[in-house]
């Protein structure tokens, strides 16, 4: 029998499934998703419904493990109104809905609007950063410029003799 390799594509956990032996190949767990938990796990479940790796468990960080594509385990993804479950079909609280409908309300509920504080706390990281490096190219730049006219102003005085 061989082993199946299975991981999470978010927090880089890494498993090798040999029947009932399931070995931790690399731990992961310290990397989260960008988007909210729900948008990436539909993200991955989505991925896997469409031909992808199939969803094969639940990760420690909360989202789906991936292994070889097949037939993915039920799922259940939240929403603030309740909640979708997702299998053969997508079912959530108003009846059968569709991959579009359920990204839809995903995207709707959960992702990410602009922040000012995110856009401040980003400014005072990256201001620090900028600067030095605009300052240097500022020297280089007129360094180079005070080169070219004394180059251009000694080579003229030589001509000219």
């Amino acid at each position: 029998m061989t082993a199946q390799r299975v991981y999470c594509p978010t927090c880089l956990h890494e498993q090798r499934w040999s029947g009932d032996t399931h070995e931790v190949v690399s731990a992961g767990g310290k990397r989260r998703p960008q988007s909210h938990p729900q948008l990436a796990a539909w993200r991955v479940l989505l991925n896997a419904r469409n031909g992808g790796p199939a969803a094969v468990a639940a990760c420690p960080c909360g989202l789906p493990l991936v292994g070889n594509p097949g037939t993915s385990i039920p799922w259940q993804l939240t929403l603030p109104d309740g909640t979708i479950d997702v299998g053969p079909t997508l079912t959530g609280p108003v009846g059968t809905l569709t991959e579009a409908e359920v990204t839809t309300a995903l995207e709707t509920a959960y992702l990410e609007r602009f922040r000012p504080v995110k856009a401040v706390f980003q400014t005072v990281i990256m201001a620090p950063m900028i600067l030095p490096f605009a300052l240097w190219a500022l020297m280089l730049w007129t360094t180079a410029y005070f080169l070219y006219n004394a180059f251009m102003s000694l080579s003229g005085a030589q001509q000219m003799m």
